[in-house]
């Protein structure tokens, strides 16, 4: 090491029996705690990728029955500009 007392205090801290098991259970922690942020955040980010294709599956069941733009609108809450964006990207005619 290039700083005396740097490498003095480093020793010490390595030497240091209880210091090492607190350095120690603190990283663990740390690791824990970001895998289990992530897990969440994965979890969260799943969900709403879940609701969005139940909602796109939802206008294609209405869409096949015959339902108007107006009338997916109305039960979803999409613009109407969403909807026919949408229904156009698979093909799909809106009804108007």
């Amino acid at each position: 090491m290039y700083y005396r007392e740097l490498a003095e205090r480093a020793s010490y801290l390595k030497s240091n029996n209880t210091v090492v098991s607190t350095m120690c259970e603190a990283m663990e922690k740390l690791v824990n705690d970001g895998v289990i942020r992530g897990y969440n955040e994965g979890r969260a980010e799943g969900h709403t990728e879940g609701f969005q294709e139940a909602e796109e599956n939802m206008v294609l069941r209405m869409q096949d029955k015959g339902r108007t733009v107006s009338d997916i609108q109305e039960v979803l809450g999409w613009t109407a500009e969403k909807i026919i964006a949408f229904l156009q990207s698979r093909n799909l005619q809106p009804i108007q």
